[in-house]
């Protein structure tokens, strides 16, 4: 917006707003057309996530939308923060779990690994609710075998469809 080059800052603002419009449920910034839209995001409010949402999660969408890109974390500094840490681990314990991977006893000041995943109902421990769980895992995925892959012919000029106007006229600002 500011004719500065692309560069990773601009990709932590990505970030950003895609982290911003998962917590809000709508875009960082919303305009009527692309001036408006400039106008917004270089000297309009800058959006505030929910108050619903932690004081952490909140500060790393500020920090990740700093208009000035200076001020912007690194992607190392986003993944070297506490909170980040925090729920990387929980996710990995959730797909360990899942997939039954078994963990050595010293965790080396980790938090306590969630036993493997089983079929048996569970022992009055708390469940995510079905519209929370992903119907893809990562870790049931690379359990499979792997199958063998059947050549597929080269795509012809007809199956591509051609899109009409100007480029990023699909776009919606």
């Amino acid at each position: 917006c500011q004719e500065k080059p692309y560069s990773f800052g601009s990709d932590v603002w990505a970030l950003g707003c895609v982290v911003y419009e998962m917590a809000a449920l709508r875009v960082p910034f919303d305009a009527q057309n692309i001036q408006a839209l400039v106008q917004k995001i270089t000297r309009g409010p800058m959006p505030q996530v929910p108050s619903n949402y932690s004081q952490e999660l909140r500060q790393l969408c500020g920090d990740l939308l700093h208009r000035d890109q200076a001020q912007r974390p690194t992607a190392t500094d986003i993944i070297q923060r506490r909170y980040v840490q925090d729920e990387i681990r929980r996710m990995l314990l959730e797909e360990r779990a899942k997939a039954g991977v078994g963990t050595p006893a010293s965790n080396n000041g980790a938090p306590p690994q969630a036993p493997p995943a089983s079929s048996a109902p569970s022992s009055g421990a708390p469940r995510r609710p079905a519209s929370y769980r992903s119907a893809y895992s990562p870790a049931r995925v690379y359990a499979q075998a792997p199958q063998q892959q059947q050549p597929q012919p080269a795509p012809g000029p007809q199956q591509y469809p051609s899109r009409s106007g100007s480029p990023g006229a699909h776009r919606r600002y």
